[in-house]
């Protein structure tokens, strides 16, 4: 009788260590990864570029912007209805300086839209203004945290390392 009362005593503390540590680490992993999802959710690309634009790219169309949504075409050659979020900032008088945020629906065109984009800039400033074509030739394409990111800038270095820090 003892040795039945202590292996169900046994059997029962094992179960109720097991269980915690079960929900102890699906919790835990569960945070975790909600955790990532939701810091990739919570920033938007007008977070992103408000943070990282800099002092010489006054003008800013963001996703939920008319003017942003209806100029989607011309800006990217894509249609609206591709684009979860997005937004640009770029200089006036003439600069080629530039970032751009797309979150494409379809991921593996975003990085292609986005050449498509330097090309584009690249044809407007060749013959107008030649001396901004060291950097459309020097522009970065890269992809964190689910959105695409082109930068064209004198110094893009730090402006990838601000966009690097927030992700």
């Amino acid at each position: 009788m003892y040795k039945k009362i202590i292996s169900i005593a046994l059997c029962a503390a094992i179960g109720i260590c097991m269980c915690a540590c079960s929900d102890s680490d699906s919790s835990g992993s569960s945070s975790s990864s909600s955790a990532a999802a939701s810091s990739e959710s919570e920033l938007s690309a007008q977070d992103i570029l408000e943070k990282a634009a800099s002092e010489t790219m006054t003008e800013k169309a963001f996703f939920s912007d008319e003017k942003f949504q209806n100029n989607i075409n011309k800006l990217y050659g894509i249609d609206a209805d591709k684009l979860e979020d997005g937004g640009i900032v770029y200089g006036n008088s003439g600069s080629a300086d530039e970032i751009s945020v797309l979150k494409l629906k379809d991921d593996s065109s975003a990085k292609k839209v986005l050449e498509a984009r330097v090309e584009y800039r690249a044809t407007q400033f060749q013959n107008y203004k030649p001396s901004e074509m060291p950097k459309i030739d020097a522009a970065q394409i890269f992809e964190e945290g689910g959105y695409w990111f082109l930068i064209i800038a004198d110094d893009p270095d730090p402006i990838h390392q601000t966009i690097d820090d927030m992700m």
